[in-house]
Order: C-alpha cells, then structure tokens, then sequence
C-alpha cells in the first residue's frame, strides 16, 4: 500500500461503559446500543466489548474516515464471531453515498467491502472464521494506490481494484 502512514485512531475497547475513548486521537465512538462492557479480551488481562445486530459505535462527525478520491485507511481489529450470521463489522458503512467496511456472510468468511454509490469491490477470505477464538484481522482501503484488501489470521484476500470507484463519503456509522 501506499507507505507506512500514521494511525489516526486507537480504540481498546476496555472502558467499563458509554463512548469508545480515542487513545491517540480526538474521535471518540458513541455506544448507540445495550453494549457488554468488560468481556475477555483476546490476551491476558485485556477487555473487549460485545454487540449485537443493530449495535454500533458512531464517530460524531459524519465526515469521520471519509476517503475521496485520495487517501487511504486501515483498519486492524482483534474480533471474536460469536455465531454465523450476515453483518457489517468495521468500517464506515451504511451510507448511500460509499462505504468500505468488514462485512462477515452467513458462513462465517470474512470480506472487505468497498461501495461508491454504484458498483460494490469486494477483496475475501472464504474461510470459516468462527472459529471459537479471537481471530487478527486488517482492511486496507487505498484510494492512491486504487486497491482495498482483506488479510486475517486465516487467510489473506485478493487485492479488489478499486481505480475506477467513486468518492467513499456516505453517512455511515464506524
């Protein structure tokens, strides 16, 4: 990808209630459901918090992570899948304008999906990744290099041109 960049964001996910705090940045995530604080984190004495369909975390500006026809974004997330089921994870998505997000399928693959308004890119791990553990996983969407990708612990995706896609704004959640 496009060099090695600086992190914009942390979020450790240990606080004990309400908005994910920003360690190195100034977004903080705003919990929008009934989120479990506090759960077993993937190493020793690490946290995490767990959600369910129609839970998210909000950046509280709409702008937050937008990527136009420059830029690129990284996400590395440490997640468990507690059952099979079809989900937007990670990512700015759920805006009508493009979105990029983890998107898990009803078999348990993994995928980095890229909207712009029109045509959706999508780069996979067609793997399991329920696997009953916490599983490693990284989306990089690069805008001046025009590729988004997958990689986890399982398995690493084919890179999805992204060259020709459009403006990624849509008003989505993180």
């Amino acid at each position: 990808m496009g060099g090695n960049g600086t992190w914009a964001s942390l979020y450790y996910c240990d606080e004990a209630s309400d908005d994910l705090a920003d360690s190195i940045g100034s977004i903080s995530l705003a919990d929008t459901g009934t989120t479990i604080y506090g759960q077993a984190g993937a190493m020793p004495g690490d946290r995490a918090v767990t959600g369910g369909a129609g839970e998210d975390f909000v950046a509280l500006s709409e702008t937050s992570y937008d990527l136009t026809t420059a830029g690129q974004v990284a996400i590395y997330a440490c997640l468990k899948l507690r059952v099979k089921q079809a989900d937007y994870s990670i990512g700015k998505h759920g805006g009508a304008g493009g979105y990029y997000a983890l998107r898990t399928d009803a078999n348990g693959h993994m995928h980095c999906e890229v909207y712009d308004g029109t045509t959706t890119f999508t780069s996979s791990v067609a793997v399991d990744h329920l696997t009953g553990d916490f599983v490693d996983i990284l989306l990089m969407v690069d805008r001046d290099c025009g590729a988004a990708l997958i990689a986890t612990s399982l398995g690493v995706g084919t890179p999805a041109d992204i060259s020709g896609s459009l403006t990624l704004t849509g008003a989505g959640k993180l």
